[in-house]
């Protein structure tokens, strides 16, 4: 389960740099910003890979719903 945490914190972190890169971003500039573009397919790939790795019977079967909004997971 400890290492489903780290997957899943994985899948956090790329999902907010992900929004980070997007921010303030339009459609428009997207196609000519390679930059842009190899960032989102780098974090993309993290999360694709932490999903694959994720034993997700294991951790629906320990989840634990978090009353409190600020709730975090932790080991």
């Amino acid at each position: 389960m400890r290492r489903d945490l780290a997957y899943l914190e994985d899948i956090v972190e790329a999902s907010d740099a992900i929004a980070d890169f997007i921010r303030d971003q339009d459609m428009a500039s997207f196609p000519s910003n390679p930059k842009l573009k190899s960032a989102l397919a780098h974090e993309f790939t993290i999360i694709g890979e932490a999903v694959a790795r994720v034993a997700w019977d294991e951790v629906w079967r320990t989840a634990t719903l978090f009353p409190d909004s600020n709730a975090t997971l932790e080991a």
